[in-house]
């Protein structure tokens, strides 16, 4: 019903509210990767995932030309 789906996503809204590094099941290991990110240019090497990658750019941008 309406009311459910209603409720649904207010409960989806607060737990994006409510969220955070500290009060989830992250191990300590992806914590210090998210909290200590890459300074250097990614490379990608993969002519697959470039291709994936820009694919998505161009399907996600290409409203904005």
């Amino acid at each position: 019903s309406s009311i459910t789906e209603l409720q649904m996503s207010l409960n989806l809204i607060q737990a994006i509210k409510d969220a955070s590094l500290e009060n989830g099941d992250l191990d300590a290991e992806t914590l210090a990767r998210l909290r200590d990110l890459p300074t250097h240019p990614l490379e990608i090497n993969d002519p697959a995932l470039r291709y994936a990658l820009d694919l998505f750019l161009a399907a996600t941008h290409g409203s904005e030309k």
